[in-house]
């Protein structure tokens, strides 16, 4: 998989010289929090790390390369311990808001920019960078990453991360060269061949995609996340017992979201016991709430993709309590909005509307980060408009499509994002029964936007157009995607590869 930020620290090259222990030092042993942080050199061309302290650098430095391979925990373990050990490290305090979630995440972060004032451009740039990352603006993390690339052209994570930017964009040419200049920098930055293998694989150039992803595997033969990402390609291409096996590769070496592909494998082989067994053991092994949480959300799309509509309006319910739990608002608010899909999906859009005006007034409420809400908020007003089609209510759906179009704008360089215009479109022109101007705007969906494709497929259906609800369905089932909404779509798409 790619890692989850996309976005990795830059660091200067030191010796180490204090090696990390599992538990903080005594409180006597801490560096005061007033200690004069000292600008660590960096070498000709790369971002500076201001500290007071090798071993917070060294922690800092082993939390960036969790981060780089997928590994979040184990990233905010070391980001939490190079705090402790200088409490001045201001980076150190940007990874952790970036990656913790709610009101612990937010202090982190203003701790960061606090501590920002004064340091080096470059260094402060990268704090400003994942604050706008964080908050879910990836036009500012642009900018920022773009300015930082231009200070620091010998740091290959300035490039790297860049490219990810780029990457969000859908820019892929230039996001490409960007990539190709961080991996320039030797076997140290191998972890850039799993973003070009990614790159390949979105373009569905699979070979190129597998050849990339083993230069990571052996560059990189004890990491996990090697075998995971050439699992995905090996599902997209329909090999699903090798994709299983390089899953299952991965699985055995600790890495939890692995377990997730075996599920999905069997999945599309019709296995929903050994799915639904292999996402408990996934959930078993994750160790933060939220990956808990990612974990049950895809067993309620498996589960309804099995039309068993009352284990998964119950498996929402338990994702709701323990969201609520742990104080997880986006999550707490996406309960309702899952609620509202299983509803849909039973024909109760006048239900599924309350469920769905619930979820919108535990988003006003909720503390987490925009990167985190604004997924959630995508779904939800998807799932409106299509409800308000779906009861033909089409003053109300010209108004949800054109926040769906607002919600677009606030994410121009998320290239994804931008889709929610045709759908919203298309779904208020459903609403008021102009089938025809429906299926045009869906058409203008990405592949990739399953719920929209699913949309289109419904309305070509009943247009009567069965040749092109035939070429939709087999466009939709090509190309196996690893997500869980993609298991729920297929289920009910009949045609075959």
């Amino acid at each position: 998989m790619r890692h989850a930020t996309s976005t990795l620290i830059f660091l200067a090259s030191l010796p180490l010289l204090a090696s990390c222990r599992d538990e903080p030092p005594p409180a006597a042993s801490r560096p005061p929090a007033s200690a004069q942080p000292s600008t660590a050199p960096a070498a000709s061309g790369q971002v500076p790390i201001t500290t007071s302290s090798r071993g917070a650098l060294a922690a800092l430095m082993k939390g960036r390369d969790d981060a780089d391979n997928a590994r979040e925990s184990d990233a905010i373990e070391r980001f939490s311990e190079a705090t402790w050990r200088d409490p001045n490290l201001a980076v150190a305090y940007a990874y952790l808001g970036f990656y913790q979630h709610g009101a612990e995440g937010a202090k982190s972060m203003q701790q960061a920019l606090a501590l920002a004032e004064g340091l080096p451009e470059a260094e402060r740039l990268l704090i400003e960078e994942l604050a706008a990352l964080r908050a879910g603006d990836n036009q500012k993390a642009k900018a920022l990453a773009t300015r930082v690339a231009e200070l620091c052209p010998s740091d290959w994570h300035a490039q790297l991360d860049l490219g990810n930017r780029l990457f969000a964009e859908h820019n892929y040419g230039e996001a490409e060269q960007a990539f190709r200049k961080a991996a320039a920098f030797g076997p140290g930055a191998a972890v850039v061949f799993n973003d070009l293998g990614y790159l390949n694989l979105v373009q569905h150039r699979f070979e190129a995609a597998v050849v990339e992803f083993r230069k990571y595997a052996e560059l990189r033969p004890d990491e996990p996340n090697t075998f995971d990402s050439i699992g995905e390609t090996q599902m997209a291409m329909d090999k699903l017992d090798d994709a299983e096996k390089s899953f299952r590769k991965a699985a055995d070496m600790k890495f939890s979201y692995a377990w997730n592909g075996v599920a999905e494998t069997r999945f599309l082989r019709g296995d929903f016991a050994g799915g639904m067994e292999a996402l408990g053991r996934s959930r078993e092994a994750a160790l933060l709430p939220a990956d808990k949480l990612d974990v049950d959300e895809a067993a309620i799309w498996a589960t309804l993709a099995a039309r068993k509509p009352s284990d998964a309006l119950a498996r929402v319910d338990a994702l709701e309590k323990e969201a609520a739990d742990h104080q997880l608002g986006d999550r707490y608010a996406a309960a309702s909005a899952y609620r509202a899909a299983v509803l849909l999906d039973q024909n109760k859009a006048k239900e599924a509307m309350e469920e769905l005006a619930k979820a919108t007034r535990r988003l006003g409420k909720a503390a987490s980060s925009g990167r985190s809400m604004l997924p959630v908020r995508r779904l939800t007003l998807v799932l409106q408009v299509i409800a308000e089609a779906r009861l033909g209510k089409g003053p109300d759906a010209e108004k949800t499509a054109a926040e769906l179009a607002a919600l677009a704008k606030e994410a121009p360089a998320q290239a994804d994002y931008q889709s929610m215009v045709p759908f919203g479109r298309g779904a208020a022109a459903l609403a008021k029964g102009d089938r025809k101007e429906a299926i045009a705007r869906f058409q203008e969906c990405p592949g990739e936007d399953l719920l929209c494709r699913r949309e289109l497929y419904l309305a070509q259906h009943q247009n009567g157009d069965e040749a092109g609800a035939a070429a939709t369905g087999a466009a939709i089932t090509k190309i196996n995607l690893r997500d869980p909404v993609y298991v729920y779509v297929r289920s009910r798409i009949p045609a075959t590869k």
